[in-house]
């Protein structure tokens, strides 16, 4: 399946910051004639519109709001909206800032996507506290379990779910964190093709199922900003248990372990690699297995066009900002197994290459809004999403 997704967000962001840069000067001007008409009268903000405002707010709370729109085969033409809100918490400037954003979409054949997510952080970055709760009515793509699954035998499965993810980190000496996480998903409803493979086929987890799970996670972190690093390295390993006795459907376990570097070329040019392998074991339904594809992994594939227990996946990208801009190049390359040896299949890799361009929506935080478009033989996706894939 081919992803076809048209967004408006970052031309009307474009042609916002354009137009600024004009209405600027001529501000000045009209400042400098006001002046000396009358001295004690500040009409600057006044002139600035709604927009320019909005995206460079010095109030303690920064806030955007913005339209979404974007088609897939699956949902039709999807309308809705976002928003976003910034701030330090207690005016700490040792704290990197924390922001929230809510999320809603509701498509022309009835599908509903709605989500909040956001980051928290305390006493200087002592504490951080990662967030994201999800509601979906969607029509999924599913191609079976495998690597390199054919885009010919795809079936679509409505499906309705609510997840929530909460993690926490605790930093211990500025670099090391330790910390914990919670992981909930309730699958309640798969409505499968009457025929095809999730509806003939015993695939664990093909009618849904809720799951729970806690688990530990820890890492090593030098970064010189969580949101946009410009230099600095990050390696991170979880792991998660969903036993029944939490109320788990499925009994299985996930492990996950991830290396971030970023190396400033020239002038803020940034070379950002990411290594990532998510492993899985015990009764894993599908829906909770490792896949390639999306806005985060492997790029310019649907996800899911490869889905199994075991993960590997390798990319790169170089980033070049120009003001509150980044312009990007991307590659990457994947594959999914059933154990651990697969990782070493070289030719059954799958690759994508792509470019994407990002906006700072606040001139004093590294969170972006992001646009990508990757590609491979016979396949592509465009993506409109928030901060960057790693």
């Amino acid at each position: 399946m081919n992803l076809k997704t048209i967004s408006l967000l970052f031309a009307l962001l474009s042609i916002w910051n354009i137009a600024h840069t004009e209405e600027d000067l001529l501000i000045e001007n009209a400042d400098t004639l006001n002046t000396i008409i009358t001295p004690n009268k500040d009409t600057t903000s006044a002139k600035k519109s709604f927009i320019y405002r909005a995206l460079n707010q010095t109030k303690p709370v920064k806030y955007l709001a913005f339209p979404l729109v974007y088609y897939t085969p699956e949902t039709k033409l999807m309308l809705g909206a976002g928003a976003i809100a910034s701030w330090k918490m207690k005016n700490d400037s040792a704290n990197t800032a924390s922001f929230i954003s809510p999320w809603f979409t509701y498509s022309t054949n009835r599908q509903v996507r709605g989500q909040i997510f956001g980051s928290l952080y305390f006493n200087g970055q002592k504490h951080q506290l990662d967030f994201e709760t999800e509601f979906q009515k969607l029509k999924r793509p599913f191609f079976g379990i495998g690597n390199k699954l054919d885009k010919d035998f795809e079936e679509i499965a409505l499906t309705r779910s609510y997840s929530l993810n909460v993690s926490y980190f605790n930093r211990i000496k500025k670099v090391f964190l330790i910390g914990g996480i919670y992981d909930l998903d309730d699958t309640y409803q798969i409505d499968a093709e009457p025929g095809k493979i999730l509806d003939t086929t015993d695939i664990e987890g093909k009618h849904g199922g809720f799951v729970q799970g806690l688990g530990l996670q820890a890492a090593f972190d030098n970064r010189d900003d969580i949101y946009f690093p410009y230099k600095g390295n990050f390696f991170q390993v979880n792991a998660v248990g969903y036993p029944t006795f939490l109320g788990s459907k499925y009994q299985f376990a996930t492990v996950k372990a991830e290396y971030r570097s970023f190396i400033n070329i020239k002038r803020k040019v940034v070379l950002a690699s990411q290594i990532l392998a998510k492993m899985s074991f015990g009764d894993v339904p599908f829906y909770k297995m490792p896949t390639l594809g999306g806005d985060e992994i492997l790029r310019g594939y649907t996800n899911g066009r490869g889905r199994d227990k075991f993960l590997f996946n390798l990319q790169g990208e170089l980033r070049v900002p120009l003001n509150r801009f980044i312009i990007s190049g991307f590659f990457g390359s994947g594959i999914v197994g059933d154990k651990f040896m697969d990782y070493f299949k070289v030719k059954d890799y799958s690759y994508s290459i792509g470019a994407g361009a990002r906006f700072k929506p606040f001139k004093e935080s590294g969170v972006v809004l992001r646009m990508d478009v990757g590609f491979w033989q016979g396949t592509y996706g465009i993506y409109f999403v928030f901060n960057e894939a790693f």
